[in-house]
């Protein structure tokens, strides 16, 4: 139970950041861009910095839900050796 809740975080989390990419990249629920005719050439620093800590935290939440699915794979693999101890 406690590696699915904590899957679930990872989850919900990854959302969060795609919900914090479509806002910042001013996407779509579809994922296209909506056309500005006022957009520049080059991101400016802000935008650039909030990029970044997306991309940080979709890393950060990346991993840690390999590490959960292997948790879990690893959990499954000494249930079945156990098992078959017996």
């Amino acid at each position: 139970a406690n590696l699915k809740e904590h899957g679930s975080w990872v989850v919900q989390s990854l959302q969060d950041c795609a919900m914090r990419l479509t806002v910042l990249c001013k996407l779509n629920k579809n994922g296209t861009l909506i056309h500005e005719d006022n957009d520049g050439d080059y991101a400016d620093k802000n935008f650039k910095q909030r990029l970044a800590g997306i991309a940080f935290d979709v890393a950060k939440c990346t991993k840690e839900l390999l590490k959960t699915v292997e948790e879990a794979s690893l959990k499954e693999e000494i249930d079945y050796l156990n098992a078959r101890l017996k």
